[in-house]
C-alpha cells in the first residue's frame, strides 16, 4: 500500500528522473496564491485543487486555440 503525503507530489518524466514537489519547493506557480487558498491539511483544498486544475486546462486550451 502506497503511503499518503497529501502536501507532496511526486513528479516521474519519461526519462526516470522523478522530483517532488511541496508548498516550499522552488517553482514558480506555488507561489501564487490561486494554489495557496487553504491551510495544508484543510478538507476543502481537495476540492479546490480540482478547480485549479480544470482552470489551468482550460487556460491551457484557450492558449492552443489562439496559435
Amino acid at each position: 500500500m502506497a503511503s499518503r503525503k497529501p502536501e507532496k507530489l511526486e513528479f516521474s518524466y519519461s526519462t526516470g528522473q522523478k522530483i517532488i514537489l511541496d508548498r516550499g519547493s522552488d517553482i514558480k506557480m506555488l507561489p501564487n496564491t490561486l494554489y495557496n487558498r487553504m491551510k495544508p491539511g484543510c478538507p476543502a483544498g481537495f476540492i479546490e485543487s480540482f478547480a485549479n486544475l480544470y482552470n489551468d486546462v482550460a487556460n491551457s486550451l484557450d492558449n492552443y486555440k489562439k496559435k
